[in-house]
């Protein structure tokens, strides 16, 4: 399904995307920034895609975050 996931990369590189409220607030309570998972896009693998989802198909992925650099 990596159609899907191509897919998504194209619209997040021509800001064609929005993160809903919930998203959001779920980053948020995990401390995990947007910035982190939009760096990640090119590294990602897709591990499984479920389609019986009420958000319709979505995807599992595994990414790569580049390491920060200390101060």
């Amino acid at each position: 399904m990596n159609d899907l996931a191509d897919q998504l990369r194209q619209r997040i590189a021509s800001g064609r995307f929005r993160v809903s409220d919930h998203a959001q607030g779920r980053l948020d309570r995990q401390g995990i920034s947007l910035s982190d998972i939009l760096a990640s896009v090119p590294s990602w693998s897709v591990i499984e895609t479920c389609e019986g989802n009420r958000m319709g198909l979505s995807l599992l992925v595994k990414h790569e975050l580049q390491s920060m650099p200390s101060s």
